[in-house]
């Protein structure tokens, strides 16, 4: 594929004085450190930013490449992450954490009158998935979905009293698994919260996979590529293996359409007892498994960010993959500790 400077518009409006500059949110997590490691020799430069100036992605660049952010709920966010991307001449942003998709979407408009482009979800369309009652009822017809309601003390007083769980309890809005709880009766859901915040569904006991999707600019999906979840630990992915399953590619493929997702997202299924594979969520984001989507043969984030910025959508060759394994492991990066000290003092003063 062509460097893609040389066919997009958005960058020929600015003034870049060397290579195509991407501001990349969420240092510290692993979704932004796949990305950073996507874009690895392919002539971008990768600005990366979060809230926390020890954010373990800030280290992976050099000084001048990094940026400490308001943070992600703070009101004036949006306009923080788009002067701190005119002031390292970026022609993206790319956010990898949710609660920022929301604030960086209502402000579009800001950032495309800089000519920057946000390679992430429309509001309208975040609207649907960041919700998960929301989701469950988009979903229908696409994709099977767990038995779902609101949870509310009127949807308790319906229920049988002799029915039993287990069921689970969930946070409308989240991420990483958190504030996600099993329940054995209706008297243990009963201890949960009634205003309509939390779903409740039914208990799914098969495995676990995550489907990761690339999709064009305008949310039409190209590629899927499922995962077993072997083993997780804090909502991510640490032993894990992609699989060939033409079904269940499908319908991820057809659901991200239908909700317009662009660029990379994840559908999150588990099997009921029956083995049929239900929707759990939809992160509309690069996820922090992509490296084994990268290396079974799909780099999702280059992809997408040759499309943000004029590109057409790759070949089929480039979208081929194979079954591969992953196993994580911890590494270090050495740091001097007066860099450790300048990320503090570049940004912060």
């Amino acid at each position: 594929m062509p460097h893609p400077f040389s066919r997009n518009p958005h960058a020929a409006l600015r003034t870049i004085p060397d290579r195509i500059r991407v501001l990349v949110t969420g240092a510290g997590g692993a979704s932004a450190q796949s990305v950073l490691k996507s874009l690895d020799g392919a002539g971008f430069t990768v600005i990366m930013a979060d809230m926390d100036p020890l954010a373990t992605g800030l280290h992976l660049v050099p000084a001048s490449q990094r940026v400490v952010l308001l943070p992600g709920a703070h009101p004036d966010f949006a306009a923080h992450v788009l002067q701190m991307a005119l002031r390292h001449s970026c022609a993206a942003v790319w956010s990898t954490v949710d609660v920022e998709l929301e604030p960086l979407a209502a402000h579009a408009h800001s950032f495309a009158d800089s000519r920057i482009i946000l390679i992430q979800a429309s509001a309208a369309s975040l609207a649907q998935v960041l919700d998960k009652g929301a989701l469950m009822v988009a979903a229908q017809g696409v994709i099977a979905t767990p038995v779902s309601a609101i949870l509310t003390s009127e949807w308790l007083a319906k229920q049988n009293v002799k029915s039993t769980g287990p069921w689970l309890v969930k946070p409308r809005r989240g991420a990483g698994s958190r504030g996600i709880t099993q329940c054995q009766s209706l008297a243990d859901v009963a201890e949960q919260p009634m205003d309509g915040s939390c779903l409740v569904q039914e208990y799914l006991p098969g495995e676990e996979l995550s489907v990761d999707v690339l999709a064009s600019p305008d949310g039409k999906a190209l590629v899927a590529v499922p995962r077993i979840r072997l083993r997780v630990d804090s909502g991510i992915a640490i032993v894990s293996r992609t699989v060939r399953d033409p079904e269940l590619s499908a319908a991820a493929m057809a659901l991200v359409s239908r909700l317009q997702l662009p660029y990379v997202s994840n559908v999150q299924v588990r099997r009921d007892a029956a083995g049929v594979p239900r929707l759990l969520e939809i992160n509309p984001r690069v996820p922090g498994t992509m490296p084994l989507t990268i290396a079974a043969g799909v780099n999702m984030p280059l992809l997408a960010l040759m499309m943000a910025l004029g590109d057409d959508p790759p070949s089929k060759d480039l979208l081929a993959w194979k079954e591969l394994g992953m196993v994580r492991q911890w590494a270090e990066t050495w740091v001097d500790i007066a860099d450790l000290g300048r990320t503090v003092r570049a940004e912060l003063q």
